[in-house]
């Protein structure tokens, strides 16, 4: 249309319009944040078959794994690499039976193990001592998992012994829980404070009044401070043994402390 029938237009109609161009530029932003999405997208939706297909190229489960380990297409560096996720994948069946308190089913997987030449790990039976300790009274079982470590060159750590003697004291075997302590000991292994108050624990109930005085001794050479309840255990021990002396000694001195001990 040209100026002059714009005009005209115009002035028969009585309105006057005027056109400016637009100055804001903040729709071609939008335009541009816009467009950046939707690549991304394409770009998310593009790789979901490649991902899900990374995903089932590897064995994740324990049967998978067993059964592509077998594989004499793999690599040194696989095998390898497959071989720790199946000692992973064992490991992590046996402490989830041990949370069931299914120990025989924790055992059938180490037994498993065994069938298909994976090597066992100190973890591992640490997880498998574990089960046979956690509220199930397996203490026999946790004591002999023990003793084959050695025989399979595995040095049992703090948490082996911890959770042997956890065994034995949910099973009220005293004796045997400070029999491991004690080997504990021999070990080299330095006990943590959870280690000192199981055996003050087996002290206090089997009456074993010395034991528990050089205990109490020992937290103190290693720089732990006793509390109240170590205190309470100690005490009691010495009650039940029947000697009153020392039992005033240690609560003494547990009042000097600040300790209010309840006896």
């Amino acid at each position: 249309m040209s100026e002059q029938t714009w005009a005209s237009c115009s002035e028969h109609s009585h309105v006057t319009l005027q056109l400016r161009p637009r100055r804001d530029p903040r729709w071609k932003l939008g335009l541009l944040g816009i467009q950046l999405f939707a690549a991304l997208y394409c770009a998310y939706l593009s790789d979901i078959p490649e991902a899900f297909a990374r995903k089932h190229a590897h064995p994740a489960t324990k049967r998978e794994l067993l059964a592509a380990i077998q594989s004499p297409d793999l690599s040194l560096q696989d095998q390898r690499s497959m071989l720790t996720s199946l000692q992973g994948a064992f490991e992590a069946d046996i402490a989830k039976w041990g949370h069931r308190r299914q120990w025989h089913v924790a055992l059938a997987d180490l037994d498993e193990m065994r069938m298909h030449s994976v090597e066992e790990t100190v973890s591992i039976y640490n997880a498998a001592i574990h089960a046979c300790g956690e509220k199930v009274r397996q203490w026999e079982r946790a004591m002999v998992l023990l003793e084959e470590m050695s025989h399979k060159s595995l040095v049992p750590n703090r948490n082996s012994y911890r959770r042997a003697m956890n065994a034995c004291t949910r099973s009220s075997q005293w004796g045997k829980a400070l029999e491991l302590y004690e080997e504990m000991k021999l070990q080299k292994l330095s006990p943590d404070e959870d280690l000192f108050s199981s055996a003050l624990y087996a002290c206090q109930m089997s009456a074993t009044w010395q034991a528990a005085l050089v205990y109490l001794q020992d937290m103190e050479a290693l720089e732990f401070e006793p509390g109240g309840d170590e205190f309470n255990k100690v005490i009691d021990a010495c009650d039940r043994a029947g000697v009153e002396t020392w039992s005033q000694f240690v609560e003494d001195e547990a009042a000097s402390r600040g300790f209010e001990l309840q006896i």
